[in-house]
């Protein structure tokens, strides 16, 4: 038998060529084919389809604060498309969509044929399909081989998805212009509204845009658009998709009714929304997901409420305080920075200076930019309710509500007073309101003066507070508690900045972070229960599943007698003290307790204060501790203003309501002689109420005031 087939190939040499050659060119095709599919996804890849989504960040009650996102896109479900696109998407560009195996080789003869003719490539034929491919696996390079490349991976792609399934991807996956992916997004971008709710119009302009976006824009291309939108529609009458009448009236809608809605604008809440990518970042790669990518659902503690009306009550106010900022450096402080900045100026040359506007607002733009801060908490959770870093997150990323540590000045004293109270003193107990010399490790003498330069006697730790009087503080430090025990009364209620030990804490020389002393402030109202600042309650994929909720952490920090003592003090301050405009200026009437601080040379405004149900604080200053807000900006003056107009509007649309705080049984009522702060006797002419712990309410009456037998 071989010797048969030896003989017939040697007696027919043709035979043997067109064998040779047949096994040639299978091979080398089989090799073609082999090397085309290099890099090409294979069918399990095909299978495990996973878009890039973007993130979503939603406030406490769902409402959207950002994304997060590499292409910002939605996923698309085909239910919720109209058909009047997927009709207008075939009968546009893949009309044989539905009989074809992935390519449509009527397409790809005509196109060759075209390409021929004009030795160049210049006519595509890509299928719905082989589009899909190319925007999901393969680049937009214009050659044979990317061709070949994109029919092999729509082949597959067909093999493994139903032809709905491959539109929902396509629909989800293409780019429609204008930083929109997916349909989804598209509908967003030009209408402001879902694609659900598009009509026949909007469909076939969204169709339309498909090939070339930004050809075809409706907003920077008007014209262009309009006969691209007008052309899908002549092709889905001319397949009976859509009737004469439905053609006329669509064509009819003029583009002016589609505005640029730009709803890129980025984050709201910046800082915030900042933070909670810096967060999330970390805990999720750990967890193998990616912010970027995998459409995750964020759901924050934000209230996008409160945010908002503390943003509104900054941006003007901050205007204002710039202006006061820039009039007092003119003033007091311009010659001294010339001096500071070029050594040996004379003050002729500094003069002239000040007469050149252009110069002068030179030297204003560099050195004053008022800035301020913003946070309030749940006491309750420790739940981040509105966050404010500072005056323009596009200018400055540093957000002053976390990593700016500025001297709190006496928005420090109530923890002063804590640690007074924990040894059992009382809001009674009196010390005197005058001189005191400290001396200092140097072997300096530091003399502290109240803000007023005003002096008295006998003065008691809530008088002292009220007023904030600086010598009732210091003598505080000196004469009740040491510093080292008024650090570890902040360290336990959330101050974990480095405190000095020295009598100048007493005044608030150490810097603390805005959040750090709401967080105090929120123990205070949250009968002494410290809670940790969190900003995320939980995580779900694009699917709904969860995978990461927040574990709160608490302590109980102070007793609920001190807690509540401390309250009440500040109440005192806030009603009748130098937190007072809040309520007769401001309007603000919720039972609350609060503290100004004010620093040297007025650098550095605050004000810190709570209700039962959130606790918030306001810093206002240069970013540059040198430069000051203007003589008269203290806490009161340059901080409150804004914590009073976010309170009271919260309060005005419900946000907070009235309530009280709860008085713990450890906490007694008593009557004590106005002069000797001793139990009112009988004969004691004003006696007042006072609040004490229990185990340390006054139990002897009155020495000054009772009878001599």
């Amino acid at each position: 038998m071989t010797g048969r087939i030896t003989s017939k190939v040697g007696r027919h040499p043709w035979l043997l060529l067109a064998l040779a050659s047949a096994f040639f060119i299978v091979s080398s095709g089989a090799l073609f084919l082999l090397w085309l599919s290099r890099g090409l996804p294979s069918l399990e890849t095909l299978e495990r389809y996973t878009p890039t989504l973007s993130s979503r960040v939603y406030d406490i009650h769902d409402n959207l604060i950002g994304e997060f996102y590499q292409e910002r896109r939605s996923h698309v479900d085909l239910e919720k498309v109209p058909p009047e696109l997927v009709q207008a998407l075939i009968a546009t560009e893949d009309r044989r969509f539905r009989e074809h195996w992935g390519i449509d080789l009527n397409r790809i003869v005509g196109a060759i044929w075209v390409d021929l003719t004009h030795l160049s490539y210049k006519q595509g034929a890509s299928t719905i399909t082989q589009q899909l491919a190319r925007n999901l696996y393969l680049n937009q390079d214009k050659n044979v081989v990317r061709k070949l490349r994109e029919i092999l991976t729509a082949i597959q792609i067909e093999r493994a998805y139903s032809k709905d399934e491959i539109l929902e991807m396509y629909l989800t996956q293409t780019y429609f212009g204008h930083g929109a992916y997916g349909v989804q997004r598209a509908a967003l971008r030009y209408f402001d509204k879902d694609i659900e709710d598009c009509d026949l119009a909007e469909c076939a302009l969204l169709v339309g845009l498909l090939k070339a976006p930004g050809n075809y824009s409706p907003f920077f291309e008007p014209e262009a658009g309009l006969r691209r939108r007008n052309l899908v529609l002549q092709l889905m009458a001319g397949q009976d998709l859509i009737t004469p009448d439905q053609l006329k009236q669509a064509s009819a809608s003029p583009l002016t009714e589609v505005s640029y809605v730009n709803n890129d604008t980025g984050l709201k809440a910046p800082y915030f929304s900042e933070r909670v990518r810096n967060e999330l970042e970390p805990l999720l790669h750990r967890m193998d997901l990616d912010l970027y990518r995998d459409g995750l659902n964020i759901h924050t503690t934000l209230d996008l409420r409160l945010q908002e009306l503390a943003e509104k009550a900054l941006e003007p106010w901050l205007a204002r305080q710039d202006t006061l900022a820039r009039a007092a450096f003119l003033k007091t402080e311009w010659a001294d920075h010339l001096r500071r900045e070029t050594p040996g100026i004379s003050d002729s040359r500094i003069a002239a200076l000040r007469q050149d506007k252009a110069y002068v607002q030179e030297v204003l733009n560099s050195t004053i930019n008022v800035q301020a801060a913003f946070v309030a908490l749940d006491p309750h959770s420790g739940a981040i309710r509105a966050m404010v870093g500072g005056r323009d997150f596009s200018k400055s990323e540093y957000n002053r509500a976390t990593q700016a540590r500025r001297q709190p000045g006496s928005a420090f004293k109530p923890i002063l007073y804590i640690a007074a109270l924990e040894q059992g003193y009382a809001p009674s107990t009196r010390l005197l309101n005058q001189d005191v010399v400290v001396e200092e490790s140097d072997g300096t003498q530091w003399t502290p003066q109240n803000y007023d330069d005003s002096r008295g006697g006998l003065t008691t730790l809530r008088e002292g507070l009220r007023m904030s009087y600086n010598l009732v503080a210091v003598r505080l430090l000196m004469d009740l508690v040491p510093p080292r025990r008024v650090a570890e009364t902040a360290s336990r209620i959330g101050i974990s900045a480095p405190l000095e030990l020295n009598y100048t804490l007493a005044l608030g020389s150490s810097g603390i972070s805005p959040l750090e002393l709401t967080s105090a402030y929120a123990c205070m109202a949250n009968q002494g229960i410290w809670c940790r600042p969190f900003d995320v309650e939980s995580v779900t994929d694009s699917k709904g599943k969860l995978v990461y909720r927040n574990r709160p952490l608490s302590k109980d920090a102070l007793s609920p007698g001190v807690a509540y003592l401390i309250t009440d003090m500040l109440k005192t301050t806030i009603d009748h003290g130098t937190g007072g405009p809040a309520r007769w200026r401001y309007g603000f009437t919720l039972p609350a307790g609060g503290k100004t601080g004010t620093t040297n040379a007025y650098t550095d405004a605050w004000f810190v204060g709570y209700t039962p149900q959130l606790a918030a604080a306001v810093w206002v200053g240069n970013d540059d501790p040198r430069y000051a807000l203007g003589k008269g900006q203290s806490g009161g003056a340059a901080a409150l203003p804004p914590w009073a107009m976010v309170m009271a509007a919260a309060q005005e649309q419900g946000l907070i309501t009235a309530e009280n705080f709860q008085r713990p049984e450890s906490v007694v009522d008593v009557y004590v002689c106005s002069e000797t702060m001793e139990r009112a006797g009988a004969l004691c002419p004003s006696p007042v109420s006072e609040l004490f712990l229990r185990d340390f309410e006054p139990r002897e009456n009155c020495h000054l005031h009772k009878l001599d037998y």
